[in-house]
């Protein structure tokens, strides 16, 4: 019976290069997710919407003061005012930047 020795595979230079450009790039792929996707990256927070007041109007007021009676002595009034305001926003994180709000009526 023959016996040949068995021996390990030897890595050729190209082959150690290979593996470790394989190996730098299977690490840089992860790496580069977190910090394009961490919280302390500062382009992917969101910047703050700005509103501005552009005009104020009261549509109504009144005022109502119920009846009194001799049993009863005190007085109450009330008053009611509808007020229409109107407002602009700025969304810098969307694609409609400019939107006006109104409200009232």
């Amino acid at each position: 019976m023959v016996t040949i020795p068995i021996s390990p595979p030897t890595l050729l230079p190209n082959d150690v290069v290979f593996f470790l450009s394989f190996l730098q790039r299977l690490l840089l792929l992860p790496l580069s997710l977190v910090f394009f996707l961490s919280p302390f990256n500062p382009s992917l927070k969101p910047k703050k919407p700005s509103f501005d007041l552009q005009q104020v109007g009261v549509q109504y007021m009144g005022i109502t003061t119920p009846t009194t009676s001799a049993t009863d002595p005190t007085t109450s009034a009330s008053l009611s005012l509808n007020i229409q305001m109107l407002f602009t926003a700025v969304n810098p994180n969307s694609n409609l930047s400019h939107v006006a709000f109104g409200s009232g009526g």
